[in-house]
C-alpha cells in the first residue's frame, strides 16, 4: 500500500454544504476548509506517486487504485479539463490508462476523456 493514494482530506470535521467546499477548491486550487487539504495540496502528492513509480517502473504496466477525488485530481494534472463536473461524473468503479512516453503523461482512455 502506498499511503499518499489515500483519498484527499476535505476537511477532518463532517461538512454539511461539503459539496460546495469541493465545488470551491476545485475553482481555487489553494483553498482548502479548515484542516482539509488543498487541491494543490493533494494533487502534488499523487503527482509524486505517479513519479516515484514512473522511475520505478520504466517499462511495462503498472496498476494504481486510489479514490475519485485524488483520481481527479491525478488526471487534472494530465488534462485540464478534468474538474468538478467531471469527478461529479465519473462510475464506479473507472478505468483509466495513462501513457507516459518520453516523461511526459497523458490520459489515453476512461470514461468521459
Amino acid at each position: 500500500m502506498i499511503e499518499d493514494l489515500r483519498e484527499r482530506l476535505l476537511s477532518p470535521e463532517a461538512l454539511p454544504d461539503w459539496r460546495t467546499q469541493l465545488q470551491r477548491c476545485w475553482r481555487d486550487f489553494e483553498y482548502a476548509p479548515s484542516g482539509g487539504e488543498s487541491s494543490a495540496v493533494a494533487q502534488a502528492r499523487v503527482v509524486s506517486v505517479f513519479e516515484a513509480l514512473r522511475q520505478r517502473h520504466r517499462s511495462g504496466t503498472v496498476v494504481v487504485g486510489s479514490h475519485g477525488n485524488l483520481i481527479s485530481l491525478a488526471l487534472h494534472a494530465l488534462e485540464p479539463k478534468v474538474d468538478y463536473d467531471f469527478w461529479n461524473a465519473i462510475p464506479m468503479p473507472a478505468v483509466y490508462r495513462i501513457e507516459f512516453r518520453a516523461g511526459r503523461g497523458r490520459v489515453v482512455s476512461g470514461p468521459g476523456i
